[in-house]
């Protein structure tokens, strides 16, 4: 692993050479490039699975809006964290909402990306004994 080379790949329509793990991440990354991939959604109910995120959705494309919503989510999380009680479960159960609402608003989804926000609900359960947390973590 340590011995592999860099690798050239086009980013932003140039030519650049970055180490092979950051190669592995972005190929990933292009490998579905859709609004969604069967995963039950935003942009599944509005009837976009498995349709190409370069499809515009109003004035800008599906990757866009999806991108949009990732910056708005963070900042929003992060706002709430910043003015929120510092209990061991909040932050927990932010890390959860974060899973769940970047998956629910961002182009590029599959399933499995909702799967992380349980292990996280379970946490802040477990911490904050609150009834409400259960109730989330059940649905």
């Amino acid at each position: 692993m340590f011995k592999m080379d860099a690798v050239a790949v086009e980013l932003f329509g140039k030519s650049v050479t970055v180490p092979w793990i950051v190669s592995l991440f972005i190929g990933t990354a292009n490998h579905y490039s859709y609004a969604c991939v069967n995963a039950l959604n935003f942009w599944y109910i509005l009837g976009k699975n498995w349709v190409p995120d370069d499809e515009l959705f109003g004035p800008i494309s599906l990757l866009a809006w999806g991108m949009l919503a990732i910056v708005v989510i963070c900042v929003g999380i992060w706002l709430i964290y910043q003015f929120s009680k510092k209990t061991p479960y909040m932050t927990y159960f932010l890390a959860a909402t974060l899973y769940l609402a970047v998956s629910m608003f961002s182009s590029r989804m599959h399933e499995r990306y909702f799967f992380p926000a349980v292990v996280f609900l379970a946490a802040s359960f477990v911490l904050s004994n609150n009834k409400v947390v259960l109730w989330i973590y059940a649905a």
